[in-house]
C-alpha cells in the first residue's frame, strides 16, 4: 500500500483518501480500515511533545498505545468520530505534502471481521 500525491488537505482530499484508505488487499486477504487521524507529520520535530511516528511501530506497552492514539488525534485536521479501543490495530499511510520535509499522514483502524459492511 502506498500514498498517493494529495493536493491539500481540504475535506475533498480528505474524503477521496478516506476511500482509497478504506480497503488494503494483502495475500491472505482484504483488510478494511476507517481513517481515525488525518494529520501533518515533520520527521524533524524534536524536544518536549514531539510526535515520533517511525518510533511508534510497536504498541504492545499500553504507555505506548495512549501515547500514539493521543498524538495522532491531538494533530488530526478532521473529528472523523471513529473510536478506538484497547485492541485496536492501526494502519498509517504517508505522502509528500507541499511543506518542504512534511509529511501528510492518514492513520486507520482495522475494521475486525463482522463489523461494518461487507465488500
Amino acid at each position: 500500500m502506498h500514498g498517493q500525491r494529495l493536493q491539500g488537505a481540504g475535506r475533498r482530499g480528505y474524503a477521496q483518501t478516506e476511500q482509497r484508505l478504506s480497503r488494503c488487499t494483502r495475500r491472505g486477504g482484504v483488510y478494511r480500515f476507517k481513517a481515525i487521524a488525518v494529520y501533518y507529520f515533520d520527521p524533524s520535530e524534536q524536544g518536549a511533545g514531539a510526535f515520533d511516528l517511525y518510533g511508534s511501530t510497536d504498541l504492545s506497552s499500553y504507555y505506548d498505545y495512549l501515547t500514539f492514539v493521543a498524538g495522532i488525534q491531538a494533530r488530526s485536521l478532521f473529528d472523523t468520530g471513529v473510536d478506538v479501543g484497547d485492541d485496536s490495530r492501526f494502519l498509517t499511510v504517508t505522502t509528500h505534502s507541499d511543506e518542504s520535509g512534511v509529511l501528510l499522514c492518514i492513520t486507520g483502524r482495522l475494521i475486525r471481521e463482522g463489523r461494518g459492511r461487507a465488500f
